[in-house]
């Protein structure tokens, strides 16, 4: 963050405090190609939370948001908090998209000199108990 500082000293003289914005202060000290890069790693964020269920997308969206705010006034380019917050979102928005089987198999019973059981294939568990379904009138 002192980049900035020392780019402006010349001009203001003793009297330079630092940019106190985030994005300006990547923008005044790694240029244009650094400031693309800078805010490339959001949009990369923001993409991989597209794909999150409803639930979750609007709670991650959220917090970029926020995070994207704060650092508006702020001087946090080069802060954990920002990374470590990158970090969770991009981690839960992978998490999430692993797919997960959930198989509920029916126990084979033993057999005693006879001929083998042939295995229960898996049962689906209904996600309504029998005569609960919801209705759709509403």
């Amino acid at each position: 963050t002192s980049g900035y500082k020392n780019a402006i000293t010349p001009e203001l003289g003793e009297a330079a405090q630092v940019a106190h914005n985030s994005y300006l202060s990547v923008l005044v000290e790694e240029g244009i190609p650094g400031f693309f890069l800078f805010m490339l790693m959001f949009a990369a964020v923001f993409f991989s939370l597209l794909r999150l269920p409803l639930l979750e997308r609007r709670f991650t969206l959220v917090l970029l948001a926020t995070l994207m705010i704060a650092m508006a006034p702020l001087t946090w380019e080069d802060q954990k908090v920002v990374w470590f917050v990158l970090a969770v979102l991009l981690g839960l928005a992978q998490a999430m998209g692993i797919p997960r089987r959930v198989v509920v198999a029916q126990p084979v019973p033993a057999s005693r000199g006879r001929i083998p059981a042939r295995p229960v294939r898996p049962v689906a568990r209904p996600a309504f108990p029998a005569g609960r379904m919801p209705r759709r009138d509403a």
